[in-house]
């Protein structure tokens, strides 16, 4: 699983750790968000992903969640990364940066903007697309804070 990053842009794979960083890096990274708005629903795979700018054109990726591991990858992958999981424009995308950054990576795509707010079906507060939460009943979904859903459970 690559999400998206050509073969050709990938330089080498590891384990997750296995990847060294310069001096004060680490605590210098972008964080994507895997977002699960379905309560009773589990998904294996890959719920977060940090990625490091070790040089001009390489990029240290770190893969976390049941299935973890890390990379590095090149310039041209770190844009198709950013191409293959930020331009879902669902109203709840898929994967959304949750990293506090005051200016966006020049590898997220240009016509990225973060995600407008929801306003929940049950008492219409606004709320973030990373805490809406989608509960099916009876083949409709509502799009719920988390107290109309305890609420409703």
């Amino acid at each position: 699983m690559t999400f998206g990053i050509s073969e050709k842009n990938i330089i080498v794979t590891g384990e997750r750790g296995d990847m060294t960083l310069g001096e004060g890096k680490e605590d210098d990274y972008v964080s994507l968000c895997y977002n699960q708005p379905i309560p009773n629903f589990i998904e294996d795979g890959t719920d977060s992903i940090h990625i490091y700018k070790e040089a001009e054109n390489r990029y240290v990726v770190e893969f976390w969640g049941f299935m973890s591991w890390s990379c590095i990858v090149t310039r041209e992958g770190i844009e198709e990364l950013g191409t293959t999981l930020l331009t879902d424009r669902e109203p709840i995308p898929s994967w959304t940066i949750s990293s506090d950054v005051d200016q966006l990576p020049d590898w997220i795509p240009p016509d990225y903007h973060p995600p407008n707010p929801i306003e929940c079906d049950g008492c219409g507060a606004e709320i973030t697309v990373t805490e809406v939460l989608t509960p099916v009943f009876d083949g409709e979904y509502d799009r719920c804070c988390r107290d109309c859903w305890n609420g409703s459970r």
